[in-house]
């Protein structure tokens, strides 16, 4: 009997490869993901705007802005903790600074940097780099909100990431109901410490925001 022929194999191997590849894959994620990524782009380019004026949907829309628009980042850094857990349970304990670091770090500079150069050619002028160069607060500030861009989300979620990596390697012994209840307790300090930053606002500045400007990779914490 003669061997089955490669060509004959073909198809079951694509149906198997593509089985593994949609095991690997959450479908949820990418509704979510394009459901958020059009509601990203409507709160940047203020369309929710349409709603006020004759319309007289004002409320409506900054309900729209401030509870639906702004959960964007959120839902965005959730999806990809989680699979950066699952990826970390694959790959080992080595996973994070071999792989997840080195990309995140460089699309952070990439796009940062992208954008610094793309509004200095646009108008000339570099008023963003020149305020965060004026003092070490300011530059601290730059960093941290990428060159004062949409592009924090980077740096936010190195962090977010650096934290899961510690919590890790620190919890990867402990029970798991033990576990779970160390992570509860840290979910409530986290929110309870997010809760208090206007407070600290008004204490530390009148006429300043600080902890609460929405780059503040902390406010992300829970």
């Amino acid at each position: 009997m003669a061997a089955p022929s490669m060509s004959a194999a073909r198809p079951g191997l694509e149906r198997h490869r593509m089985s593994n590849v949609q095991q690997d894959r959450f479908a949820g994620f990418d509704f979510l993901r394009a459901i958020f990524a059009v509601l990203v782009v409507m709160l940047h380019a203020n369309l929710f705007v349409v709603l006020t004026g004759k319309l007289g949907l004002k409320s409506v829309a900054d309900v729209l802005n401030a509870n639906v628009g702004y959960l964007a980042v959120p839902v965005f850094f959730q999806i990809a903790l989680f699979l950066f857990f699952l990826k970390h349970e694959q790959e080992g304990q080595t996973y994070f600074v071999k792989k997840r670091l080195p990309k995140l770090v460089a699309l952070y500079l990439f796009w940062s940097i992208s954008k610094l150069i793309f509004d200095f050619f646009l108008t000339g002028k570099a008023p963003k780099i020149e305020y965060g160069f004026s003092s070490i607060g300011n530059f601290i500030g730059f960093i941290i909100s990428g060159g004062y861009s949409p592009f924090y989300f980077f740096f936010s979620l190195i962090l977010l990431a650096a934290v899961a990596e510690i919590l890790t390697l620190i919890f990867s012994q402990l029970d798991g109901q033990l576990l779970k209840r160390i992570l509860y307790y840290l979910l409530l300090v986290s929110c309870i410490l997010v809760i208090s930053f206007p407070v600290m606002d008004s204490v530390i500045s009148q006429d300043r925001e600080v902890l609460t400007q929405i780059q503040n990779p902390l406010s992300f914490l829970p």
